[in-house]
């Protein structure tokens, strides 16, 4: 299991939290992600970082349990995860192909990255429907 801390000029960020909860990995997740995303060799960990922490996330119906649903170039990423009292534990990374069922509800939940571990769910937030919608259709169309 891994959980990342950012460094910066005046040390350690306070860890990066997904509204309000931890955010351990599997050592599953980067292993998965070096296996199926194309990336250049030796540079897996970091585009692992860069597009999970630089993406909007949204959390949806996968198979029996549930992902985080995001864009990674032309198409999406699923990480599944197991949810407790206090964190997101991701389990694996599937690409659009390994993805078998994906469902839309209503409402659609957005996560929040922030700093430390105060979270205040925004008030009036919209919910991304045309993100679902958009991720729903580029895993309609996927090629098996």
């Amino acid at each position: 299991m891994s959980a990342f801390r950012f460094y910066g000029p005046d040390g350690f960020f306070p860890e990066i939290r997904l509204s309000g909860k931890r955010l351990p990995f599997a050592d599953h997740v980067l292993q998965r992600f070096s296996e199926r995303v194309p990336n250049p060799v030796g540079s897996d960990l970091s585009k692992l970082l860069s597009a999970f922490y630089g993406n909007n996330l949204i959390g949806l119906p996968v198979g029996s349990g549930r992902a985080f649903i995001m864009t990674y170039q032309d198409s999406i990423l699923a990480f599944t995860y197991k949810e407790s009292d206090d964190e997101y534990f991701l389990t694996s990374c599937l690409m659009v192909n390994e993805i078998n069922s994906l469902r839309a509800e209503s409402p659609v939940r957005a996560y929040n990255f922030h700093y430390g571990e105060a979270f205040t769910e925004p008030a009036n937030r919209p919910q991304p429907v045309q993100n679902m919608a958009a991720y729903l259709e580029i895993w309609r169309w996927r090629t098996t």
